[in-house]
C-alpha cells in the first residue's frame, strides 16, 4: 500500500517538527511559555543492533553476526533532537 499510494501517505502523514530549539522556542511562546532552557544535540547509535528491529536483541545471535549483517544496513544513525523546558504562568 505504501508503494502503490506514497504520495498520499506522504501528505497524511505530514507533521510539523521544529528544525532546531530556537524554532521550538518560537512555537512555545506563541502558547505563552517562557523557555529558560534549550539546547539542540543528536545522538550516535550502531545501527544494526542498536536501533531498529534489532535493537535488545543482540544476546539471541550468535557472535560474528553484526559483521555479517553489517554491509547491507547503514553502520549508524544520528537521531538529531531538541529539548526545551520552560515554564507557564497561569
Amino acid at each position: 500500500m505504501l508503494k502503490e499510494n506514497e504520495r498520499t501517505m506522504i501528505k497524511w502523514m505530514k507533521a510539523y517538527l521544529p528544525k532546531n530549539a530556537e524554532s521550538f522556542a518560537k512555537l512555545m511562546k506563541r502558547y505563552g511559555i517562557n523557555p529558560f532552557f534549550m539546547k539542540d544535540d543528536k545522538k550516535v547509535f550502531s545501527f544494526v543492533l542498536s536501533t531498529g528491529a534489532l535493537a535488545g536483541y543482540k544476546k539471541c545471535f550468535m557472535e560474528g553476526f553484526e559483521k555479517e549483517v553489517a554491509p547491507f544496513h547503514p553502520p549508524y544513525a544520528i537521531p538529531r533532537f531538541c529539548i526545551l523546558v520552560g515554564m507557564k504562568r497561569f
